[in-house]
């Protein structure tokens, strides 16, 4: 079906998620494997529990500082290229008649920088359904004012999702939790639909250090009711996945552990064919530099083929299946199974 652009659609999705302590999940991308993934989870899922219309968030980055997924997403490191090129992937994918017909798909500006992407919520108007308008950067006083009047000013347009306290980066250890009266306050003082807590979550992790603190998450739903959206998920361990929607989280962003994983395996795919992909002499030469170990030595001789040179093999055989299967994962722990029957 079309990508909808409804907030009072979103609105509707995320209460019936809530009613069902499910969490919405919103999958990043920076290329189009992960685009294709995404539509393809949710399609299969839909079919898994028979949901209708199944619901699910593509999300992306532009100028961000510390990830420019739209910058990514072409050879171009051109953020407005991305979004053209993102946008029209994704329109394609949800058109009528095609594979994904039973998907709803909601696309989501994640970290939207205040002044740096402005061309960006003016170019998102029908497509975007919500922005994440972050002013995490400035002090409060200006962080609330900020965004009290990027709601005002698209009001009618986006659904926003905002952020009162700053979220770590991997490995540079937990900031302050929020407080929730704090977020309650930031709410009814920005009009924001949408808060993203500090509850000891990680953006990036690489390893899983990081301590969600369900306690916290469980207080701030208690001052706000469910409108919580949880950032730096890859950190979470799966009984964290499946408590949250219970916790008061409607919308889960998950990007950093697609990456890695598959990331990782497209590296031991390498290793494992090295023998397809480089010449005799380049890993004699590897071996002799003591870069290759003396199991190389026993391989049979090398023959380059294009079953291994070309993207085909490492997108189609290992990247896409790979997050496609993870995604799936993500939405059975986050309770899709509770919606099933359920059209939407």
């Amino acid at each position: 079906m079309p990508i909808i652009t409804s907030i009072e659609k979103s609105l509707e999705v995320y209460e019936a998620f809530a009613e069902k302590k499910v969490a919405v999940p919103c999958f990043c991308t920076e290329n189009l494997a992960t685009t294709h993934a995404t539509f393809a989870a949710a399609h299969e899922i839909g079919r898994e529990y028979d949901i209708t219309n199944v619901p699910v968030i593509l999300s992306f980055t532009a100028r961000y500082p510390e990830r420019q997924q739209l910058i990514n997403y072409t050879p171009f490191a051109d953020p407005v290229e991305g979004f053209l090129t993102v946008r029209d992937d994704a329109r394609r994918l949800a058109r009528k008649g095609g594979a994904f017909e039973n998907v709803m798909v909601f696309a989501h500006l994640d970290h939207g920088q205040p002044d740096a992407d402005t061309d960006l919520f003016e170019m998102g108007k029908g497509f975007l359904s919500s922005v994440m308008y972050d002013c995490s950067a400035f002090p409060l006083a200006e962080n609330m004012a900020r965004t009290k009047k990027f709601k005002e000013k698209y009001l009618n347009i986006y659904l926003v999702e905002a952020i009162v306290d700053d979220i770590a980066m991997s490995g540079s250890g937990a900031l302050q939790l929020t407080d929730p009266a704090n977020a309650r306050a930031y709410l009814e003082e920005t009009g924001a639909d949408l808060i993203v807590p500090n509850v000891g979550t990680e953006h990036q992790s690489t390893y899983i250090q990081a301590k969600y603190h369900s306690e916290q998450a469980c207080a701030i739903r208690d001052a706000i009711g469910h409108r919580m959206v949880l950032h730096g998920s890859s950190s979470l361990n799966k009984e964290d996945v499946k408590r949250v929607g219970g916790d008061g989280i409607v919308k889960l962003n998950i990007w950093t552990t697609f990456e890695r994983t598959a990331g990782q395996l497209l590296a031991k795919d390498t290793i494992n064919n090295l023998p397809g992909i480089l010449t005799q002499e380049e890993i004699d030469s590897l071996i002799e530099e003591g870069k290759l170990g003396d199991a190389f030595k026993e391989i049979p001789p090398a023959r380059p083929s294009l079953k291994f040179l070309t993207d085909a093999h490492r997108r189609n055989d290992i990247f896409f299946p790979t997050v496609k299967e993870m995604m799936k994962d993500y939405m059975r722990l986050l309770g899709y199974a509770s919606l099933a029957g359920m059209t939407f």
